[in-house]
């Protein structure tokens, strides 16, 4: 005896009429046919009997539905009250950000929303940010990942050569193998960017010798700035100063591209997904339609 041949059962009651059950249930009247038969053979007698008109309870069919019908109502409540926790939204949601998406989305973001959780933002690296979501600190993050699961491409970015006007000026686009010969600022060897910087370069057949390993964006543009360094970056980690001209840009051939995804941590509702991209995606959209960050669609 199965849940379905019960639920057929019930339906056949409702409907009166094999036919008007199978069409309500979207399968064949053969197979609805199939199922009763085995059910009723399963019980050892009939459940309905066969007229013109349709069909009709047996007395046993009666006695076998007002138990029936209690006992699939409460399954479909259990059913129903863990779904209502699994799409539960908390009342507070902690996002993780890169520093890159965080200058662009955090004053947005921070906002509050006319209705629904608020947001706890943090900006962190990707590795930081991937840990936090491990360790369940963070609820989700916009982050760049390799392969990454329970994610959702948020928008693409082409990484830069990026430094002071007597190192880098906005001519051709610079061929990967050429870095090899720059004062760069990189960051540690073990963070993913490094590593994304470093297999480009493997690619190009060089290997490359920073004059200096740091990560926080505020410490970079400080070498940049203030001991003519350069640096490979997202051009919108340093938007304004590329645009009042006290950093250039030069784009690297091939292009160096990577995606920032937004990724939930382990076992997250599917509601907190949906809840976050609705708040997300028309913010990264419209720095999508203007340009001004090198964001493109993903």
């Amino acid at each position: 005896m199965s849940l379905r041949q019960i639920r057929y059962l019930i339906a056949i009651a409702r409907a009166g009429s094999l036919s008007e059950a199978a069409r309500h249930l979207h399968v064949s009247q053969p197979a609805l046919t199939l199922q009763l038969r085995q059910l009723e053979t399963r019980l050892g007698c009939a459940l309905f009997v066969r007229h013109a008109r349709g069909v009709t309870l047996t007395d046993a069919g009666t006695a076998f539905l007002a138990e029936a019908q209690p006992a699939i109502a409460g399954l479909d409540r259990a059913e129903a009250a863990v779904a209502a926790l699994r799409d539960a939204l908390p009342r507070a949601i902690a996002l993780g950000l890169t520093p890159t998406a965080g200058g662009a989305l955090m004053p947005s973001l921070l906002d509050p929303p006319p209705s629904g959780p608020a947001l706890l933002l943090r900006e962190g690296l990707t590795h930081e940010l991937l840990a936090a979501l491990l360790a369940g600190d963070l609820d989700a993050a916009c982050c760049y990942a390799d392969t990454p699961r329970d994610a959702t491409a948020l928008y693409c970015e082409e990484f830069i050569l990026v430094g002071p006007p007597s190192l880098v000026s906005a001519r051709a686009p610079l061929p990967v193998a050429a870095l090899a010969g720059l004062p760069l600022v990189l960051g540690h060897a073990n963070h993913p960017t490094r590593r994304f910087i470093d297999a480009a370069a493997a690619a190009a057949g060089i290997a490359l010798a920073p004059v200096l390993e740091d990560e926080p964006a505020a410490v970079k543009r400080a070498m940049l700035i203030g001991r003519d360094l350069c640096a490979i970056v997202p051009p919108g980690l340093y938007h304004a100063d590329l645009a009042a001209g006290r950093l250039c840009a030069r784009r690297l051939d091939p292009p160096l591209r990577r995606t920032a995804w937004l990724i939930t941590r382990p076992g997250a509702a599917a509601a907190l997904t949906r809840h976050l991209l609705a708040r997300l995606r028309p913010l990264v959209d419209a720095h999508i339609a203007a340009g001004r960050l090198g964001w493109q669609a993903p």
